[in-house]
């Protein structure tokens, strides 16, 4: 009686035991967010007989060549690693026609960052097929889905782009005020391990010993590294770059790798051709291939789902391979060619990394170089500059170093030189380039090109900024070709043992813009702009953190858009640097200054005072740099205790209108953005003040 009491229980246990599988396996339920997006009445703007369309609150534009600009709304949701999305519904809200007085301008067609060409032979048909078909864009919304890191976490994500407004005929719009979102979805039931290690560094084995220090450094401060050689990456695939990518695939399976750094140039370690054809050329290097490992339903992206062994195609041949280009690894490339290059980068590394250098009073410059990279655009704008201007509004609270045409120093090699001698924690370069060499143009003028003799690999391996290295972002064409015989410019950057900088973005192919005041808004000049906004808006505290947010930006933008220039604008950005090298403390920053107070009407030549204070939300000490609007400023002074109050001084020299800003940062090194300023005036009469006053006096007696 026994024994069959024990027989029942033990079947009882194991119906209990496929119950809770069965339950766990197959009856998950589906989950719902729902979401309500509104948008407010469009604005027309009328310029001679073409119309402008803006919308506040939307991102970005529709940018198809010879098509309608309309304006474009972008919102990602992230789910956890394995997410399955079930489904995707979105209804518009009130639909309203709108009848337009003139034409909806028409996006321009982009040019090479390489070289002005004439219109007609900027694009071929075969880049740029689209035809309008009417209504445009044919979809109120469309969605991309894929998987890939934000943060240190693995993600879903699901990005959905609206268009609020739709062209139906040449004078009519729809506009819809808004639209209601359902997505459902089901939670995975496992997530990738944890593992034992964050950053796996692949090398040939004769690097191995150079290598080590580098690999105890980053185990010192907690960042627990693996390094293996090339040698022993087993052969699971087609070739050896397919073979790194499977081992890169195991570590991450087995170890929750977060991070890899390719130590090697082209002839080194594997590189992936990829075949994105622009008509200029077929292909070009990817490293973006090591680190998209997983599709969007998280199964191997081999790059080549016609295994046809040509990878990446997109409109190459008429093929197209499927990949979602999301990072599921940060990486950087250390592009050494032997032993000696290798310790060098090494020992920037680690002495950037000890000397903290994000901390440095020199880290909050940012060095900006451009001119007008398209001449004669309809806009009238120096694209460069622009750039230049926009990433400086993105980095608030870092004082720019311009190296422009229009002040005349990007003429000048030596300009450039002076600006990393004075230490900068960026530097961008907007303009035109190849691999060896970047340069600009003055303003319209398309046959003139500045600094003269471009800046070239030779300046580069000239600098001797020492310690004060940037990061440094290059937009233009080629300037991170490292496939080449010679070292590329971006590569240069880095290796330069006596300065140059920490680590650098820049493109392996050909790079396109868009002209005008849209250079902001797609190809390189948006992948530029993204590699800024990753560093302020999300947060970025490793470099090759910044380089997958940049990317991951874009591609919840622009990819699945069917645009060839937007995947290859995507696959060409080349980290070159240690993925894991610390760009920023995780410290909050201190909240904005209060607006300095002090006199706002002054006689020059005599020293006044002004204050200011704000706070940390940490609770950490204070520095504060007040900018005297003429060219000067005190540099930082502190710290001063949480909430205490700063008083500076100065005089100005010469008679006229300036504003006084102020700053602040705390002792992690993390800065505020620019207070609001205070205008004034400095005069050269003693008794400027008396007068003004009886001026002010008379002119409201006249008015009355």
């Amino acid at each position: 009686m026994r024994k069959k009491h024990k027989i029942t229980t033990f079947f009882l246990c194991l119906i209990l035991v496929f119950t809770i599988l069965f339950v766990n396996v197959k009856g998950a339920k589906n989950q719902r967010i729902t979401d309500q997006i509104v948008f407010p009445q469009p604005v027309f703007i009328k310029k001679s007989n073409t119309v402008y369309i803006s919308l506040s609150g939307t991102d970005s534009f529709v940018l198809k060549p010879g098509l309608p600009v309309l304006p474009m709304f972008t919102k990602t949701f992230a789910f956890p690693s394995g997410t399955k999305i079930k489904k995707i519904k979105c209804v518009a809200d009130k639909i309203e026609k709108i009848k337009v007085d003139g034409e909806i301008e028409n996006a321009q067609y982009p040019v090479i960052a390489g070289k002005i060409v004439e219109k007609k032979k900027t694009v071929s048909k075969n880049v740029f097929k689209e035809k309008k078909r009417l209504p445009f864009p044919s979809k109120w919304f469309e969605y991309y889905k894929g998987c890939g890191l934000e943060g240190l976490e693995r993600k879903v994500f699901l990005s959905l782009r609206f268009y609020p407004v739709r062209e139906l005929s040449d004078n009519i719009v729809e506009f819809v005020s808004g639209a209601r979102v359902e997505i459902e979805y089901q939670l995975p039931g496992k997530s990738f391990s944890n593992g034992g290690y964050d950053l796996l560094i692949v090398s040939r084995s004769c690097f191995s010993d150079d290598l080590q220090p580098l690999v105890d450094h980053k185990n010192s401060m907690g960042v627990k590294t693996k390094l293996v050689s090339l040698e022993d990456i087993p052969h699971q695939g087609r070739d050896r770059a397919e073979d790194l990518k499977y081992y890169i695939k195991d570590a991450i399976d087995n170890f929750g790798i977060k991070f890899v750094l390719l130590v090697g140039s082209a002839k080194e370690i594997p590189v992936r051709y990829v075949y994105v054809n622009d008509d200029y050329e077929t292909n070009f290097v990817s490293d973006l291939y090591f680190a998209d490992i997983y599709d969007g339903n998280g199964n191997f992206s081999s790059w080549d789902t016609n295994n046809n062994s040509v990878f990446a195609e997109f409109n190459y041949n008429g093929n197209f391979d499927r990949m979602d280009l999301y990072p599921d690894v940060y990486l950087g490339r250390l592009a050494c060619t032997n032993e000696e290059e290798v310790k060098e980068v090494v020992d920037k590394i680690i002495n950037y990394e000890n000397n903290k250098a994000y901390t440095q009073n020199w880290f909050s410059n940012i060095i900006l170089c451009g001119g007008d990279t398209a001449p004669g655009d309809n806009d009238n704008i120096d694209e460069g500059e622009y750039a230049n201007q926009a990433i400086l509004k993105t980095m608030d609270g870092f004082m720019g170093l311009e190296i422009w045409a229009s002040n005349g120093k990007v003429y000048y090699a030596s300009n450039i030189a002076s600006a990393f001698e004075e230490g900068a924690g960026f530097a961008d370069f907007s303009g035109h380039g190849n691999p060896s060499v970047w340069a600009t143009h003055p303003h319209n003028k398309e046959n003139t090109w500045i600094p003269t003799g471009g800046y070239r690999v030779n300046n580069v391996n000239s600098l001797s900024n020492g310690e004060k290295l940037p990061i440094v972002v290059i937009s233009a064409c080629s300037c991170s070709k490292f496939d080449e015989k010679e070292n590329c410019l971006g590569w240069s950057f880095v290796s330069n043992g006596n300065g140059g900088g920490i680590a650098s973005l820049g493109n392996t192919g050909l790079g396109w813009i868009y002209t005008g005041r849209y250079v902001t808004y797609g190809l390189v000049g948006l992948m530029e702009q993204n590699s800024f906004r990753a560093y302020t808006f999300d947060h970025s505290r490793y470099f090759g953190e910044l380089w997958g947010n940049a990317l991951r930006r874009y591609i919840n933008e622009k990819a699945g858009s069917n645009d060839t220039l937007d995947y290859k604008t995507i696959m060409e950005w080349q980290p070159f640097g240690d993925p894991t090298l610390s760009i920023r403390s995780s410290s909050q920053k201190p909240n904005k200054p209060l607006t300095p107070t002090g006199p706002d009407r002054i006689k020059i030549g005599k020293t006044y005072s002004y204050t200011t204070s704000t706070t940390d939300p940490d609770g950490d000490q204070i520095y504060y740099y007040f900018d005297w609007g003429d060219g000067t400023n005190t540099g930082w002074l502190g710290p001063y205790n949480n909430g205490e109050t700063v008083t500076a001084t100065h005089k100005w020299e010469k008679k006229g209108e300036y504003s006084i800003k102020v700053r602040a940062k705390d002792t992690h090194g993390v800065l505020s953005g620019w207070s609001n300023p205070l205008p004034i005036k400095a005069s050269f009469l003693h008794h400027y003040l008396f007068f003004e006053k009886i001026y002010f006096i008379i002119e409201r007696y006249l008015s009355r």
